[in-house]
């Protein structure tokens, strides 16, 4: 994808400098699943549809998924994107000792994960088992000393931050997801402007899912849905993204 990218990105620059106006479609396979391991690269494109046709796109790699500069009116459309394996565990409270909780790893989510033991960037937020939305009254994120792998999709889990100030620590039945804060975005743009995001699911970031700096921004978004993907080995998701849904920095507007 980056080659054909790169080879509409050359044809438009040389038709520009014809004083020509003309757009180029890249256009997936309609409905098709790609695997993904990379990041799809954008580097001076202009005038670029890239219409994923109503297929998914499923990263392997916590990486960010597109990365622009130096663009201007990009367009994503009609696409599907996640991440396999998933980006943050979740599982159930089933013991609560004082500030350490066990927790029962869901199917289909890691109890291994390298971040898992990164103690200097990982949190966790606290949801309704009921409804998968985060629990009224509690904080929405807390830290830990230590998270332990104690069995077979078991984790023993300290938590050192959030439960000061009279904000309580999970209870025993709760949902509970453990997570490396803000990673990377799905889209990074920067120095553009005029980059559109049409009819986009948006299932899974390590960060946000679109980030742009500087440039001259005016950036449109309709229809971009960011939201739990579907359910996991039978679980639920609790999650989506890692981070702020859209970050903007010194742009124009």
């Amino acid at each position: 994808m980056n080659a054909a990218i790169d080879d509409l990105t050359i044809r438009t620059a040389a038709a520009q400098a014809k004083g020509e106006n003309v757009k180029y479609t890249l256009q997936l396979e309609k409905n098709k699943t790609y695997k993904m391991s990379g990041t799809i690269q954008l580097n001076g494109s202009k005038n670029l549809t890239i219409d994923g046709n109503g297929a998914k796109l499923i990263w392997s790699k916590a990486v960010t998924g597109f990365y622009m500069q130096n663009c201007s009116g990009v367009i994503f459309k009609n696409m599907t994107l996640d991440f396999d394996p998933m980006v943050y565990t979740q599982g159930t409270v089933t013991a609560k000792n004082n500030n350490t909780i066990t927790l029962k790893v869901d199917k289909g989510f890691s109890d291994s994960a390298d971040w898992l033991t990164d103690s200097t960037n990982r949190y966790g937020m606290v949801f309704d088992a009921n409804t998968n939305a985060p629990k009224a009254g509690y904080s929405h994120t807390y830290a830990f000393s230590n998270v332990t792998k104690t069995a077979s999709m078991t984790l023993s889990v300290t938590i050192n931050f959030g439960i000061a100030n009279g904000v309580p620590a999970p209870e025993v039945g709760d949902k509970f997801a453990i997570f490396r804060w803000a990673g990377p975005s799905m889209f990074i743009a920067q120095t553009c402007e005029k980059t559109q995001y049409l009819n986009i699911n948006l299932y899974q970031s390590p960060g946000s899912a679109v980030s742009e700096s500087s440039g001259g921004g005016g950036s449109i978004m309709n229809g971009f849905n960011v939201i739990p993907g579907p359910d996991v080995q039978g679980t639920k998701r609790c999650m989506s993204i890692l981070s702020d849904a859209f970050h903007f920095g010194n742009v124009k507007k």
